[in-house]
């Protein structure tokens, strides 16, 4: 039995994220990352519960970061891992951890049952999910040094609330209503609204 609290190591070696619910996914079609720098990447960001142990998530991320840069890591080297209450766009979900990752590569998309997703709808923001990550490090003259992870691939899990300024569900505004016969007389014009 799987325990989604936790992070695991795939058979590629690739780390699976413990069950995390996504936010802004471009997983069909590679966007720019960094607005204005003509880079595409296909991309999520990753809100991971408070109760969720990244142990493996952080041992990688620092493993990573002495091999690149030794032993005496740079100071104010950026983190992969923000506090989502920090983030405007994730300011509703304090205690959460928010990871940013991204790959020039379209992920594979599986569901619960490993068949292929194909169907764009059921990739939204608020699905939850497992992501397969391989952590890298970074240096950059201007993006500074730090370590991130790439997006491998992932697997679409249970569903809930859109969020963000996602499209309601149309069975959720509208109430059954009984309609009069047609040719009662009753239909009025736009005009009569306005007196």
């Amino acid at each position: 039995m799987i325990d989604f609290n936790k992070c695991r190591v795939a058979a590629s070696g690739n780390i699976i994220s413990p069950k995390c619910r996504l936010s802004f996914p471009k997983l069909f079609v590679a966007e720019e990352f960094e607005p204005g720098d003509g880079k595409k990447f296909f991309s999520a960001s990753l809100l991971i519960p408070p109760s969720a142990d990244l142990d493996l998530l952080l041992k990688a991320t620092k493993q990573t970061a002495i091999e690149k840069f030794g032993e005496k890591l740079p100071p104010k080297l950026k983190s992969p891992f923000l506090k989502a209450e920090e983030v405007p766009s994730s300011a509703d979900f304090e205690g959460w951890t928010l990871m940013r990752v991204k790959s020039k590569a379209k992920p594979g998309i599986v569901d619960a049952s490993g068949k292929n997703i194909e169907d764009e709808s059921d990739v939204y923001a608020g699905r939850w999910a497992c992501v397969s990550l391989r952590p890298y490090a970074y240096d950059h003259p201007k993006g500074g040094k730090g370590v991130s992870f790439d997006l491998q691939n992932v697997q679409l899990l249970d569903h809930d609330e859109v969020l963000g300024r996602g499209h309601a569900r149309a069975e959720n505004e509208f109430e059954p209503v009984d309609m009069p016969a047609s040719g009662d007389g009753s239909k009025k014009s736009a005009d009569s609204v306005f007196g």
